[in-house]
């Protein structure tokens, strides 16, 4: 579940921050939209998704894309704001299309940005695969939770634990 939600979230924000990136306007509208979306507690993505397609591995599945689009979208957006305008120009005057531009001179640029969004997608997503379990998916997250609220399950629910952390260790390596 975590993996689809980090693919899907990639794309959606690697799209969605570099068709912003082109205008200053879209730009302040998306990273504030992003800012107020942060604020959230990450419960608070489940309710409304709970309500629309009820109790089921697809609501928690939408929530994680929509929970980890934020840091895709924003660095991909910050990445390529700090491509130098003499970039630009110097892609300018030797003809190459707006697309060549972006993909040829921006993008590799922003490449560090966006890599560091990806780090943050996968992190937010295993995070939100976590809470998801609080609706009764089934998944690693559930595990986690039924260890947690049993007496004798600590130990149990603490290797779960360092499981989690360690697939994030090592997916953001």
């Amino acid at each position: 579940m975590a993996t689809f939600g980090v693919i899907a979230s990639v794309i959606i924000g690697t799209i969605v921050g570099s068709l912003c990136a082109q205008n200053k306007s879209s730009t302040k509208f998306i990273l504030a939209i992003c800012d107020i979306l942060q604020t959230f507690p990450s419960f608070v993505y489940l309710i409304p998704v709970m309500m629309l397609f009820g109790v089921t591995d697809t609501s928690v599945l939408i929530a994680v894309i929509i929970y980890a689009t934020i840091p895709a979208t924003r660095y991909t957006v910050e990445g390529l704001r700090s491509v130098p305008p003499a970039l630009h120009d110097a892609g300018s005057m030797s003809g190459v299309t707006r697309m060549q531009r972006l993909i040829k001179i921006e993008f590799p640029l922003a490449f560090p940005h966006i890599m560091l969004g990806i780090n943050q997608t996968v992190v937010f997503a295993l995070f939100m695969v976590i809470i998801g379990a609080m609706i009764g998916t089934e998944d690693l997250g559930q595990y986690i939770l039924k260890a947690l609220s049993d007496l004798k399950g600590g130990g149990k629910g603490l290797i779960l634990g360092l499981c989690v952390a360690f697939i994030g260790l090592a997916l953001t390596i």
